[in-house]
């Protein structure tokens, strides 16, 4: 059971050609639209575990904060490996995103 005052955020990742990912890592809610991230999002780059985040709703049928932007870097760094079995869907959308930004 996670602790209760984590909460899960939700960063967006929109691709150029159109395609949105999203993900819900846990936060520690810290007051104030402030959280600090408990673990690393997968296809969200630039995040890592400790980091101070911004997130606030967006919409009105959705409570749960969405990323709006990082205030405080931890020092932390997210290193993603990719593996042979894995679906092939998580495997291009990852490479396809290391390519662009790299």
């Amino acid at each position: 059971m996670p602790d209760k005052n984590l909460t899960k955020v939700v960063p967006i990742v929109e691709y150029d050609d159109g395609e949105v990912l999203t993900e819900t890592p846990w936060a520690e809610d810290l007051g104030n639209s402030k959280y600090k991230l408990r673990n690393c999002p997968f296809y969200a780059y630039g995040d890592s575990c400790g980091d101070i985040i911004e997130a606030e709703p967006k919409y009105e049928t959705d409570v749960r904060p969405y990323l709006k932007g990082v205030v405080e870097k931890s020092g932390h760094r997210a290193v993603r490996i990719l593996l042979a079995d894995w679906p092939l869907i998580v495997a291009d959308a990852t490479v396809r995103h290391v390519m662009r930004y790299s």
